[in-house]
C-alpha cells in the first residue's frame, strides 16, 4: 500500500485511507493467528499480505470516488 499512497500524492486522503486499511487488516490477523493458529508463519504473511492489499485498494477506490 506504501508505493499506491506515494503514487497517489496530490490526493494525501486516497494513500491515507489505503495504508490505514493494510494496517487494520495486519493488526487484526496478527491478533487472530496469534490466539488461533499459536503464531506466525509464512503462510499467515501471505494470507496478510492478500487481505491487507484487497483492504488497501478497496479503501482506495471509496476515497477516491468521495474525493
Amino acid at each position: 500500500a506504501a508505493p499506491a499512497a506515494v503514487l497517489a500524492w496530490p490526493a494525501v486522503a486516497v494513500g491515507a485511507a489505503a495504508l490505514a486499511a493494510a494496517g487494520v487488516v495486519a493488526a487484526l490477523v496478527f491478533r487472530w493467528a496469534t490466539r488461533r493458529v499459536g503464531g506466525v508463519n509464512g503462510d499467515v504473511l501471505g494470507a496478510t499480505n492478500e487481505l491487507a492489499r484487497v483492504a488497501a485498494l478497496h479503501a482506495g477506490v471509496v476515497a477516491w470516488t468521495l474525493s
